[in-house]
Parts: structure tokens; sequence; C-alpha cells
């Protein structure tokens, strides 16, 4: 079973030149000789003298608003979503007393007619009947210019 890098990394064991698969003991071995343990160094960093204290008096404070004992959670208790305003609540009573204006129906109606006149339909007591679709009326929809390049073609 290989190993990645980081996965041996994680498991704590020595990294060497090609150290990517596991012995059946537990131990790593791969192409390049015995891994080497690395070296152990500790490195101590501490603030200044002069900033200590005020370190300490930031984490004390931060330490006491934090501290649930002494300050437990507030939960709020007034209202998350304020209300609607006057203004609002009369304009939403106008919306709904709407209706569409009556030139829209009419409008609709002509453009209907208007339409069907386009397709040949013929509009005769109440009812529509549809018009005749002949060659020539093929012929009156096409393009002069199709028509040239299709014969060129």
């Amino acid at each position: 079973m290989n190993y990645s890098r980081r996965q041996l990394y994680a498991l704590g064991e020595p990294l060497g030149e090609s150290a990517t698969r596991l012995k059946p003991g537990g131990r790593v071995y791969g192409g390049g000789g015995q891994p080497s343990a690395p070296e152990k160094t500790t490195t101590t960093v501490e603030l200044p003298e002069w900033a200590r204290g005020y370190a300490k008096d930031v984490l004390a404070k931060g330490s006491a608003l934090t501290d649930i004992n002494k300050n437990p959670y507030q939960q709020y208790g007034g209202e998350r979503i304020a209300g609607f305003q006057p203004l609002q609540q009369r304009t939403f009573e106008t919306a709904e007393q709407m209706q569409p204006s009556q030139q829209v129906g009419l409008g609709s109606s002509i453009a209907g007619m208007a339409g069907l006149g386009a397709l040949g339909t013929n509009y005769q007591g109440g009812r529509f009947y549809g018009g005749q679709f002949n060659e020539q009326a093929a012929q009156d929809y096409m393009d002069p210019y199709a028509k040239n390049v299709v014969d060129y073609q």
C-alpha cells in the first residue's frame, strides 16, 4: 500500500528521500536508504516586557466578557421585523382594487383580428373562415433575393 508524504507525516513516520511505503512491521521504506530521524528544535517567542501588562489586561477583560457564568446570553425579545408604514398599507389596498384597463381588452381584440386578417382569414357573421393558401400566396411571401440565390444554385 502506498502512502503520500502528508499521510506519513501525519502518522509520525520519519521521511527520507523516497519514503513512500509502509513496511509490514510499521516502519517506512523506499528506494533510497534508511531515512534519518529529523532534528528537533524548540523556539520560544515571548512578548516584550513593556507589552506584557497590556496583553494580560486585554486577555482578562476578554475573559470576563465571555464568561457565561457572569454574563449569560441575553436573547433579544423585541420585534425582529419592522411593521409596514401607513403609506405602504394604503398602497397594498390600492393594488388589491386594481383592474385591467378597458382599452387593453379592446386593443387585444383589434390586434387579434389584424393578425387573423394577415393570415388571410375572413370574419363574417361572428365567425372566422380560413383563407386560401395557394401557390400565388406562397410566392407573395418569398424574398426575391432568396429566390435569386436558390435559382443560382
